[in-house]
């Protein structure tokens, strides 16, 4: 599979820029927007061997019930999906990357705040 020119290895991971953020942050719009992926472009990730993806709006799917079911979906899938990342397009055109997303350390949850990073050059 390849993004943006860019081959994604297996078990790999998609950062996906929607420009939601850039757009909306700290206004309102951010929590209405409905930028996100649905059920078919969740499973399409999964077919294509990956494993996380991460997005730069609220929530992985649509402002709907879209965005239950994109949940479902990436459980059943076994994907993790990380939200509301911020400043993906800096990110565009500057090559290959290894993508690090550092958790809080919580006890019986079933998500979290990360520390996101982009490491050029490993």
């Amino acid at each position: 599979m390849k993004t943006a020119g860019v081959p994604v290895p297996k078990a790999g991971t998609v950062l996906l820029c929607t420009g939601h953020h850039a757009r909306t942050f700290p206004r309102k719009e951010y929590s209405t927007d409905n930028s996100g992926v649905n059920v078919a472009a969740t499973e399409w990730l999964a077919g294509h061997g990956i494993v996380h993806f991460g997005i730069d709006s609220m929530r992985p799917g649509p402002e709907s019930d879209v965005n239950l079911l994109v949940h479902k979906a990436c459980l059943n899938l076994d994907i993790t999906h990380i939200e509301s990342l911020c400043n993906l397009e800096a990110l565009l055109g500057q090559g290959q990357f290894t993508f690090i997303g550092l958790p809080m350390k919580w006890r019986e949850g079933t998500a979290s705040p990360i520390r996101a990073v982009a490491v050029f050059d490993l």
